[in-house]
């Protein structure tokens, strides 16, 4: 199978897997935002859910221009159209992190992104990757032997950044509910993202000892891989999380109830006292 059919495969699995998972993710946030009193608890649910739908977005924008416009899946276009998207991915992601709970302290990344308002951080968010966009594009454009691949240098440092919080945030989060298991699958993320990510700026005639196939046959299985794997491990957060909110609603109702109980008690005890203080022979 040659790169370009590999190519087009990853984008057709991407586009569909992650759309219809980005709408589900929207309905469950607006299901839970109906039934409870502080919207910004399930905020996360939300960010999950954009972050998911730019990556479907992402894809389909690709498979419809090298469809249907002709263009090449390395043109400076497209490039910077995957740059943009991996980069919003990437900010909604960050945004989505505050929203895990787990105990103990939180990494420096989410704390620096607690430190604003989320209206605040994709502000500063846009404005530095807008500057440092700037200068590869006019760099690209000024040649200088510059490959349209290199681009991704943009990308790569948030992308490692996210991944390393995001599995920092993951461990500590399935470590809260006894889910220690999944600190495997989620280091397997962090590999597969530092794999995606890097694999873009080699071009396919830099690896000598793989075949051209094999390499694209590389990007294309970590490409997809991880993207099913973030999918999977939040969704079983989530999940998690939906199990130990109830759990927790029904300890409070539980507890509510003794409280009202242990009152009625003390009340129908201090009623009956002086009672028995009348009829004392």
């Amino acid at each position: 199978m040659s790169a370009t059919m590999l190519t087009t495969l990853e984008h057709v699995v991407t586009a569909i897997v992650c759309l219809i998972t980005a709408v589900v993710i929207q309905r469950i946030y607006r299901k839970e935002r109906s039934t409870h009193n502080v919207p910004q608890n399930i905020k996360g649910i939300m960010w999950f859910g954009l972050a998911i739908f730019i990556w479907g977005i992402g894809a389909l924008i690709n498979l419809v221009v090298t469809t249907f416009f002709g263009l090449s899946v390395s043109d400076k276009l497209l490039i910077y159209i995957g740059v943009l998207m991996s980069l919003l991915n990437s900010m909604f992601i960050l945004l989505s992190l505050p929203s895990i709970k787990y105990e103990g302290r939180r990494n420096i990344v989410i704390r620096l992104v607690e430190k604003f308002s989320e209206r605040e951080f994709i502000l500063i968010y846009s404005g530095v990757m807008a500057m440092l966009g700037f200068v590869f594009v006019v760099a690209s454009y000024m040649g200088n032997g510059i490959d349209n691949s290199f681009i991704w240098l943009i990308d790569i440092p948030v992308s490692v950044v996210v991944a390393f919080a995001l599995l920092n945030a993951l461990n500590k989060a399935f470590s809260m509910r006894k889910m220690r298991f999944m600190y495997l699958p989620s280091f397997v993320l962090f590999i597969l993202i530092v794999i995606a990510v890097t694999h873009r700026i080699f071009p396919l005639d830099m690896q000598k000892p793989l075949s051209q196939e094999s390499w694209a046959l590389l990007g294309t299985i970590t490409g997809i891989s991880f993207k099913f794997l973030f999918i999977l491990l939040f969704s079983i957060l989530l999940y998690s999380w939906k199990f130990l909110s109830e759990k927790e609603e029904k300890q409070s109702l539980l507890e509510a109830t003794l409280l009202e109980r242990d009152k009625l008690q003390k009340r129908i005890y201090n009623w009956a006292l002086p009672m028995k203080v009348i009829w004392i022979p």
